[in-house]
């Protein structure tokens, strides 16, 4: 419910639309136990909320209410979920989500639950399960006072029907038509065995998934380069490692002539199979559309064009695509919401980054991503290293959930900076992996370096 809000917020927000936001927060208040559900932006103002007394839009003061650090902790959640806290005196459970993308923070959404409701729910529940305890006591006791013969034959037939399904046999069916407590228990015997059924069948179905993932895994390396391209003046290397079985992070290297490169990097909102599904779409789109003579701007235009109309709602695609020109040593590039690009030479020292330009692909319509993404040159000298990322390097945690940080992965940079490219993505990778100590991955890693040697 809260993702929901999120997204509907991000989706108008972006486009300065924010009677469809104001519409899901009066329609929240529909659900049993919620009593607001706003929007607040990163500056304190209140685009949208199910009071329209208490909408405080750009242009206007911010709201002195809502216009608090307690109501703006969205930013902090790095993984871009959801968390909660006590409301008004432990009155309420604020429930509260970022709104943004992997690179923009807009604001947080708030939903309003009252914890009086929830309680309640609990106690109601808890009653109906001491209920049900205290019947099923009374009948066994009224059963021990019952035994006769009209009952013993149907326990005996309970139990050597327990003992069939005991062995395995879970397709056997207890025949009692009683409607007393032995009927009852033959029936939830009978209810028990389907049940078990339809866990085997489901631990099967899972076996099977794992199957499919296994291969989904296979399929996905082979999408990545096998053999990267060979030139005189460069080396390449390149490290990826999905944080699930697949992911939605992509790499790859295009030999578009014996003197010009593509290098692409491209990270897909979301992990594991729709991360992996997205990836796999990015990429047939993407080689469909490249050409020797199709500039990185025009190719990422175009790739947007075919995406954006059909993109899941909430899915978009973070790409950075360059094409080294290796007679005139020039990077012809664009960046579409992806990492900066880092240029680091270790004879001059020289460390710089590039970044992102524009919004991701799959966001925005054709007109409004074609104005905002940019056509950029960038001339590369002898001994500079390209290095392209995922933010699975920045954002890497250890297991108390410190990040490893640019800062640190700028020193590795410049640290390893004088080595051969693989020797040098090594490096900083086993700097990273140092770092976390064995914390499991949350997000997928790529990393990418070109290093002009001559």
């Amino acid at each position: 419910m809260i993702r929901n809000y999120a997204v509907v917020a991000l989706e108008n927000y972006t486009i300065k639309d924010d009677f469809p936001i104001i519409s899901h927060s009066i329609n929240l208040l529909n659900e049993e136990g919620i009593t607001n559900a706003f929007f607040i932006t990163k500056d304190g103002y209140v685009v949208a909320h199910s009071d329209r007394k208490k909408i405080r839009p750009e242009g206007f003061e911010p709201s002195e209410e809502y216009n608090k650090p307690f109501f703006l902790k969205g930013r902090d959640l790095k993984d871009r979920s959801f968390d909660y806290q006590l409301y008004q005196d432990e009155k309420f459970y604020d429930i509260y989500a970022p709104v943004g993308s992997k690179n923009k923070y807009f604001g947080d959404v708030h939903i309003i639950f009252s914890r009086e409701v929830i309680f309640k729910s609990i106690k109601e529940a808890r009653d109906k399960i001491l209920f049900i305890t205290l019947f099923t006591l009374l009948l066994g006791i009224a059963g021990a006072f019952y035994l006769s013969i009209s009952i013993v034959k149907p326990i005996k037939k309970l139990a050597q029907g327990a003992h069939v399904i005991g062995t395995g046999n879970l397709k056997h069916k207890i025949d009692i038509k009683s409607k007393d407590e032995i009927g009852f228990l033959a029936s939830e015997f009978n209810e028990m065995t389907g049940k078990l059924s339809e866990a085997q069948k489901a631990m099967m179905e899972k076996q099977k998934l794992e199957n499919e993932m296994k291969i989904a895994a296979e399929i996905q390396t082979m999408l990545l380069p096998e053999k990267l391209p060979e030139y005189t003046d460069l080396e390449l290397f390149a490290f990826y490692q999905p944080a699930k079985q697949v992911g939605g992070d992509y790499y790859d290297f295009i030999k578009l002539s014996d003197d010009k490169l593509g290098i692409l990097v491209a990270d897909v909102s979301g992990k594991s199979v729709s991360g992996s599904l997205g990836m796999t779409i990015f990429r047939t789109i993407f080689h469909t559309i490249i050409h020797p003579d199709l500039n990185a701007y025009d190719t990422l235009c175009m790739v947007n064009k075919l995406i954006q109309p059909d993109i899941p709602t909430g899915m978009f695609i973070t790409a950075f695509y360059g094409i080294l020109d290796l007679k005139k040593k020039k990077l012809d590039y664009a960046n579409a919401g992806h990492d900066p690009l880092i240029v680091y030479n270790n004879e001059t020292k020289a460390f710089n980054e590039y970044k992102a330009d524009a919004p991701p692909v799959g966001i925005m319509e054709e007109s409004i991503f074609n104005a905002a993404l940019q056509k950029n040159d960038l001339l590369i000298k002898k001994n500079d290293i390209l290095i392209q990322y995922s933010d699975g390097i920045p954002e890497g945690m250890d297991k108390e959930r410190n990040q490893f940080g640019e800062e640190r992965f700028h020193n590795s940079i410049k640290k390893h900076g004088a080595l051969h490219v693989e020797k040098f993505v090594n490096s900083i990778k086993e700097d990273l992996f140092a770092f976390t100590k064995g914390a499991k991955q949350s997000d997928d890693i790529t990393l990418i370096g070109v290093k002009l040697v001559s």
